[in-house]
């Protein structure tokens, strides 16, 4: 018997904790892209672990942030360790992934840069959305992309062709 299996994407993108706006943003555009596109795809959203898989709650997340404000590395590895697995296996596993990298940069966003480095590495198209020019855009995740759309709007295009 022939299976069908939808392709499967990857939503990459920081998650900020400094700005409570900021957060709510990088989960709202990876709920609405679910919500949109979950019956033509399988979507791995890093913000929602399948039952089983190392998780972090909104708890922890607090503990977190707070344990990297006061420079307790021991804490932020532990954590950081399980987060960095799962998502680096959400990329192995991934047909596809859309990175959306905002305007706003006054925030690191070496998680997302090294999610985008395993995909290119691998082979996986790394579709990056971002509303910045091009030469706001660092050059080692142009190299990595495989188009760089200026919109969702655009996204939405793209994929729907």
């Amino acid at each position: 018997m022939n299976v069908i299996t939808k392709p499967t994407i990857y939503l990459a993108g920081p998650l900020n904790f400094d700005s409570k706006e900021d957060f709510n943003r990088a989960i709202n555009w990876r709920e609405k892209f679910t919500e949109d596109f979950k019956d033509d795809f399988k979507i791995l959203n890093p913000l929602k672990k399948i039952s089983g898989e190392k998780n972090i709650s909104d708890e922890d997340r607090v503990l977190l942030y707070e344990s990297h404000k006061v420079n307790n590395d021991v804490t932020v590895r532990d954590f950081s360790s399980n987060i960095i697995e799962t998502d680096l296996e959400y990329i192995v596993n991934s047909d596809y992934v859309i990175l959306h990298l905002p305007l706003k940069s006054d925030y690191e966003l070496c998680g997302t840069y090294g999610e985008a480095t395993l995909a290119f590495y691998l082979g996986i198209p790394v579709i990056v959305v971002s509303d910045r020019e091009i030469r706001d855009i660092p050059k080692w995740l142009i190299g990595c992309s495989t188009v760089i759309l200026k919109s969702f709007g655009e996204l939405y295009d793209y994929i729907l062709k």
